[in-house]
């Protein structure tokens, strides 16, 4: 990427911005990183971009057909002692949580509407600054809040925000193209995965027009743009009719079979737990339960049991 690319890249986050796709703090963030990882790769040389995609690869490699939890696995995502506390609010929304999501399982995270599920989300994804919250986050080793560490998830979340006046594949290439990938290659990726999604059909058409069933189909499509380790979702089966919850759950499925790591929250915990092979409960911003599970576990029952306070507001007992 050179400085006319970079510059190239930063109005389409600004454009992006305007239209309301992207919040002020996000466009910061954003920014900072396409001028960070424009640096280093003006600071480095080519070869060991080489050595680093290459590495990667090696990673995707040893993670297949993994589905359980393994002595000698390393975790592709670790969250150690995180605290997130809002200004004006007596309770911390997570309060001193620590977990890990490893390569090829699919992990559960579920809990009562205002547990600290969002919150948890948007603070692995690097939603918020390091200053914003307490505690470590690693992705494959690196920083949540770095370049390498952000290049290995794909994020989907709850409510889909397109451009209005920008069609499908124009979309996917924009954000292809702000996580460095280059224009002609981001569009032959971008086709190749709306054709394995079933959706070439509404390549040239507008997102921002589309049912929830087609619009949570492009937010999977861009998240797999970057190739990513690692899928993270809040609520990706969120206002989906029972067929189209199926077939989303047998597209995250076939991804998981790949080696991809599955971590999303959800309501829907019947469905969800014909697929889980991992949970982790929040209830109150605490953990409460944090375990391997399968289809013989009744998630409903599970949740039933450790859930007491719900919301954050309502447990008392979580203090700074």
């Amino acid at each position: 990427m050179d400085k006319k690319d970079l510059n190239k890249k930063l109005d389409a986050l600004l454009d992006l911005y305007m239209e309301g796709v992207i919040f002020e703090e996000e466009l910061e963030q954003k920014s900072n990183i396409l001028k960070e990882s424009f640096n280093k790769k003006e600071s480095k040389k080519e070869d060991v971009s080489l050595d680093s995609n290459e590495s990667i690869e090696n990673q995707k490699i040893t993670s297949k057909n993994k589905s359980t939890r393994k002595s000698d696995d390393k975790p592709i995502v670790e969250i150690s002692n995180l605290i997130k506390h809002y200004k004006g609010r007596p309770q911390p929304a997570v309060n001193d949580i620590s977990f890990n999501i490893f390569p090829g399982e699919f992990h559960v995270f579920i809990g009562a509407n205002g547990a600290g599920k969002t919150t948890t989300i948007k603070s692995i994804i690097g939603a918020y600054t390091k200053s914003k919250y307490k505690g470590n986050i690693k992705i494959g080793g690196f920083s949540n809040q770095s370049v390498d560490g952000k290049a290995l998830i794909g994020y989907i979340p709850e409510k889909a925000d397109f451009p209005k006046k920008m069609n499908t594949i124009d979309y996917l290439v924009s954000m292809a193209m702000l996580s460095g990938i280059p224009g002609t290659k981001a569009k032959t990726k971008a086709k190749e995965i709306l054709a394995k999604l079933n959706m070439s059909e509404f390549a040239k058409k507008r997102p921002s027009s589309f049912s929830s069933e087609q619009k949570k189909k492009i937010l999977l499509a861009q998240s797999l743009l970057n190739d990513p380790e690692v899928l993270i979702m809040d609520e990706p089966a969120a206002n989906l009719d029972p067929i189209a919850r199926d077939e989303l759950f047998n597209n995250l499925l076939e991804l998981q079979q790949q080696g991809k790591s599955i971590f999303l929250s959800s309501h829907i915990l019947d469905e969800v737990g014909k697929y889980a092979t991992y949970t982790t409960i929040l209830d109150g911003g605490k953990i409460v339960f944090d375990g391997t599970i399968d289809n013989k576990i009744n998630l409903t029952e599970l949740y039933k049991t450790y859930v007491k306070f719900g919301s954050v507001d309502n447990n008392t007992t979580n203090k700074l």
